[in-house]
């Protein structure tokens, strides 16, 4: 039975105490050495009986007794613990200290008083086969985002909406500034990806995604690397892509378009497509390849020589801009004969040591520039001059060679001002007996015109290798024009 000594409490002081001998602290004190402290319940059908108390361990408690379960408790350090909802039409703040929800389904919701909608967050998802995680959701209970218990977060929808103004980034701090990814500032300027070392992209068929493998890399230099971690020296780097080498593929699908493939080969790829080590360009046959020697080969993926181009005619045309569309060809036919074929209304030029030594002109006719030439084994010098008939001339012509065995040659030479009384020639065949006996022995002479005027021709042996061809003075004063040509055998 309660004290009733304490009504004098409540006409005195205006308070109310209960299990008191004093004075109550407050207006109103109950003192219960167990629980309950106050009990308040409802008889209506759906109503609740709660306790109201502070236990042993100085926790104050507000206990539902129908479900058995503490419902508010704040422990002696102020920690409050909720065990079901907490709905708030104001702020809740929590000022050094926790808010924590103990619940199996731990959830936090926001929800709008004008709105039926329902956003929340959950801290812990039972139904995930890793509890611990935090997710957002909405109230058809559909996942928005989630970070699990290892920090990694997921999209629903795989899409991450930034607002069309401002700089944004999603940034990964490892040091300072590791990893960044956003905008540059408004809707219509460029994306930015930021790494502080280099920047890596993975792709797996199978698998986790952190398993994936390298496909790409731009290293802090800004050198790409596809396939293979990129050196210093390229700036862009591919690795081999299948059994045929590394490959870029240039497209266009439009009216008149097609394709190139370019690759890098190697020992395992198909050699009608590309050499091992060689660079190859493709479009359904292999059109071009270097090989590693550095052959080019046109039409063959073998070059055999430092440009070898194979094709039904095996043609290499050649133009001008300042000439006519048809050029210089040179190449192979399809009944394989070998060809130079001048299109244009012009000669064609030969040359050695930078000097032209021979000419086809345009209608035909064949011009040598130098006095020696070799037609199969027969070596032939020859000569124009212009003299004067009442002059001495020597003419020293080579003569090839052959030690002590001889060789037989010829000599022919003639020269004429105005008349053959003022002109001279001669024409015989010689030994040149060896290197021996020094010396050319006259095998037979077929003409010998002098004269007065123009003078006389011999011939003398000057060394192995050298005859002097010589014409006397004659009594004729004015120039004349001359011919000289000595053959032997080349052997």
């Amino acid at each position: 039975m309660a004290n009733l000594s304490n009504i004098n409490n409540v006409l005195r002081t205006g308070s109310l105490g209960v299990g008191i001998n004093r004075d109550p602290l407050g207006a109103f004190e109950i003192s219960s050495a167990t629980k309950p402290g106050i009990k308040m319940f409802n008889t209506a059908t759906n109503g609740k009986t709660y306790e109201a108390y502070s236990d042993v361990s100085g926790n104050y408690i507000i206990y539902d007794q129908d479900a058995d379960d503490n419902r508010f408790v704040i422990n002696s350090a102020g920690n409050a613990t909720f065990a079901g909802e907490i709905s708030s039409g104001d702020d809740i703040n929590v000022n050094n200290g926790k808010l924590v929800v103990n619940h199996t389904s731990a959830e936090v919701r926001i929800k709008s008083s004008s709105d039926t909608g329902e956003s929340y967050i959950n801290f812990s998802d039972p139904s995930d086969i890793n509890p611990g995680q935090i997710y957002y959701g909405h109230s058809n209970n559909t996942m928005v985002f989630r970070v699990n218990d290892i920090g990694q977060m997921s999209l629903s929808n795989n899409l991450l909406v930034f607002p069309s103004t401002g700089v944004h980034e999603i940034r990964g701090d490892r040091g300072s500034g590791a990893f960044a990814i956003g905008n540059m500032g408004d809707a219509s300027s460029q994306m930015m990806v930021s790494s502080r070392g280099f920047l890596t992209f993975n792709v797996s068929n199978t698998g986790s995604a952190l398993s994936a493998t390298e496909r790409m890399r731009i290293g802090s230099n800004g050198y790409v690397g596809m396939g293979m971690d990129n050196n210093n020296n390229q700036r862009l780097a591919l690795a081999q892509a299948d059994s045929n080498g590394s490959h870029i593929r240039m497209n266009n699908s439009r009216s008149g378009g097609g394709y190139f493939v370019m690759g890098v080969g190697d020992s395992a790829s198909n050699s009608s497509i590309v050499p091992a080590g060689g660079l190859f360009f493709y479009n359904g046959t292999t059109r071009m390849v270097i090989n590693s020697s550095g052959n080019v080969g046109i039409g063959t993926a073998s070059p055999q020589r430092p440009l070898h181009v194979n094709g039904t005619e095996g043609v290499a045309r050649f133009t001008s801009t300042a000439s006519g569309n048809n050029g210089f060809e040179v190449g192979i036919g399809t009944s394989s004969q070998a060809f130079l074929w001048q299109s244009e209304n012009a000669h064609m030029e030969f040359a050695t040591n930078n000097v032209e030594r021979m000419r086809i002109t345009s209608d035909g006719k064949v011009v040598v520039q130098g006095k020696n030439f070799v037609i199969d084994d027969v070596r032939e010098h020859r000569e124009e001059f212009v003299i004067n008939g009442n002059s001495a001339y020597n003419f020293d012509v080579d003569v090839k060679s052959i030690g002590g065995s001889g060789q037989p040659f010829e000599v022919f030479v003639a020269f004429t001002h105005y008349s053959t009384t003022y002109g001279a020639a001669y024409h015989a065949a010689y030994y040149q007996r060896s290197t021996v006996q020094s010396d050319i022995t006259l095998i037979h002479q077929y003409f010998n015109q002098n004269s007065t005027r123009g003078g006389t021709w011999t011939v003398t042996w000057l060394s192995a290798t050298q005859i002097r061809i010589s014409k006397s003075a004659g009594v004729g004063g004015s120039s004349g024009y001359g011919y000289l040509r000595v053959t032997q055998v080349d052997f």
